[in-house]
């Protein structure tokens, strides 16, 4: 197979607007009745946010005289979008759908498929009638999986329930089944999963939760939140151990541990219960994770998720918003229909290599565009975050300190690198550095503390070691004041605002990075015109981090002139 990708260079976040050619396409496809011939019809309903606007998975559970009967029926996406299609292709290019977060009450979304098959056509709207997959799992009164099938069914949907509706012991669908069943049921399968050594899907102290692979989240968990994701961990945990018993090559999901020596998921959670200051805890245990834990991705053969604890998981509940979930759908329905897989496995090797580096590339681009937090503010916000309110006292002294020396002698710029000591017993260690005449001195500190903390007393140490080298040293290059400096012409960006400085008798500005230890996010450079005028800018690197911030910083400076 050779994946046939729209945009091979992924240099900028897809539009959340498609082709024409792409919609028009998209409207015309409709259900036929054929589609829902020899379908069995199934019950259930869905549960969402009340803004989400696709949904593409229900549940439904009955209770035996042995256990349960649990099933989680799924629309059947490939139904309406065939392999190597146009939208196919569309959608492989864009790998998965992209939340972001709320604008005056709405969500920014980017969606993987056009709205007129996401949101209407392939969601599961109450009452309407849509072709689907049910997994139905039988499960003793332990929870322990006794059985699994998979089937092409039809659903309608018997209710939209929203998380904020749940209230007790609320009756939706079936009107025998209160959903208190439903909340006793997940908090069974829960308890087990965490007996088994899981980490994540957690709800910790209130307002602290652990996401799929164990990272802390802020955010509480809703009784409908937690009955949700329990059915889809059982969804997908149960078509990985079907895809397993026919030794079939699919993009399963694998987080796995680098060595013998990580700690345990009990260590984990341990130090996590004991840890008061849980900010700065969701900072330094990310850093344990980079080192300890290889990061998720897809592989084609089963492997250990270290997160949930399971020896085989995938994802498939979520075909409207991943591409990784409708690639399973379809090799589930050769199963189901005893015929050959449409993936071979080179094709299988090769999806999963392309779905780990375009997801990174996304998860950067996300981050640089959106300033970790809004995509909307980004996209419509040139003024600069100010990390001081003018006529405040900076809190950060030894910073301020060390900059202002950084510009009397001209000394390179400073990084500050903050990373998480080996142990479970959490320490975090910022190490400063800056270049002067030609080399590069450093001075860390490390401190069972916030981040602010240890970086004031790493930038307190490498000013003094500093002050040090400045008396001792004799000078192969002298100091000169800014007004000596000479104006040269720069093509950089950072160049450009340097000179642009210089022509206005504006303050020169300095440059300092901030590197999380592991990679995970990009670099951030911050530039100070003073204390109050900071911009901050991201980046894969120390250049374009430094390219970014300059950017946004002349067109400030230039919106603020004109």
């Amino acid at each position: 197979m050779s994946l046939k990708i729209i945009t091979p260079n992924l240099v900028e976040l897809p539009s959340n607007k498609f082709p024409r050619e792409i919609e028009q396409i998209a409207k015309k496809l409709q259900f036929t009745d054929e589609l829902f011939e020899h379908r069995e019809e199934v019950s259930g309903f869905t549960v969402d946010d009340i803004s989400s606007p696709d949904l593409d998975d229900a549940i439904h559970l009955r209770k035996t005289v042995n256990g349960w009967i649990a099933e989680i029926t799924i629309s059947d996406v490939d139904s309406l979008i065939s392999k190597d299609s146009y939208i196919d292709q569309m959608a492989l290019d864009r790998v998965a759908s992209q939340y972001f977060g709320d604008f005056k009450g709405k969500k920014v979304i980017i969606p993987m498929l056009p709205k007129v098959l996401s949101e209407y056509r392939l969601s599961l709207h109450e009452a309407q009638l849509r072709p689907t997959i049910t997994v139905r799992v039988w499960l003793n009164e332990q929870c322990e999986i006794q059985k699994i099938a998979l089937a092409k069914s039809c659903l309608r949907s018997s209710s939209r329930m929203a998380h904020s509706d749940y209230q007790g012991a609320k009756i939706v669908g079936d009107p025998g089944l209160p959903m208190n069943t439903y909340l006793e049921f997940a908090k069974h399968l829960a308890t087990r999963r965490w007996s088994q050594g899981s980490i994540g899907m957690q709800s910790l102290r209130p307002g602290f939760t652990t996401d799929e692979e164990g990272m802390i989240r802020q955010g509480s968990v809703s009784a409908a939140n937690q009955i949700v994701q329990e059915f889809m961990i059982l969804a997908n945990t149960s078509v990985a151990k079907f895809f397993q018993e026919y030794e079939q090559a699919a993009p399963f999901r694998v987080h796995m541990a680098v060595d013998s020596h990580t700690p345990t998921r009990r260590q984990i959670i341990e130090e996590v219960e004991r840890n008061s200051d849980y900010l700065a805890l969701m900072d330094n245990l990310r850093f344990i994770y980079n080192k300890y834990l290889c990061g998720a991705l897809y592989q084609p053969e089963t492997g250990e998720h270290f997160g949930l604890g399971v020896d085989a998981y995938l994802h498939f509940t979520s075909p409207i918003r991943r591409y990784a979930d409708l690639v399973n759908h379809r090799i589930a329905k050769a199963l189901i229909d005893d015929t050959k897989s449409p993936y071979s496995r080179e094709e299988i090797v090769q999806i999963c290599e392309y779905l780990n580096a375009r997801l990174r590339r996304l998860q950067t681009l996300r981050s640089i565009k959106s300033g970790k937090h809004s995509f909307h503010n980004y996209r419509h916000s040139s003024v600069p975050t100010s990390i001081h309110q003018p006529g405040q006292k900076p809190p950060n002294g030894e910073l301020d300190e060390l900059f202002a020396f950084q510009r009397e002698y001209r000394i390179g710029n400073i990084t500050f690198e903050l990373q998480a000591k080996p142990g479970i017993n959490i320490e975090l260690t910022c190490t400063a550095s800056a270049r002067f005449q030609g080399k590069r001195y450093t001075e860390s500190f490390s401190a069972k503390s916030d981040k602010a903390t240890v970086k004031s007393e790493a930038a307190r140490r490498l000013h003094k070691k500093l002050g040090q080298i400045v008396q001792e040293k004799t000078f192969l290059d002298k100091p000169q004041s800014e007004n000596e400096i000479p104006v040269l012409s720069k093509p950089t960006p950072a160049g450009q605002l340097i000179d642009y400085c210089r022509q206005h008798n504006l303050s020169i500005p300095i440059f300092h990075y901030e590197i999380w230890g592991g990679g995970v996010m990009p670099i951030t450079c911050y530039c100070r015109l003073t204390s109050e005028k900071t911009v901050t800018g991201y980046g894969p690197n120390t250049k374009l981090a430094k390219s970014a911030a300059a950017e946004k910083m002349l067109a400030y400076l230039k919106s603020q002139s004109s």
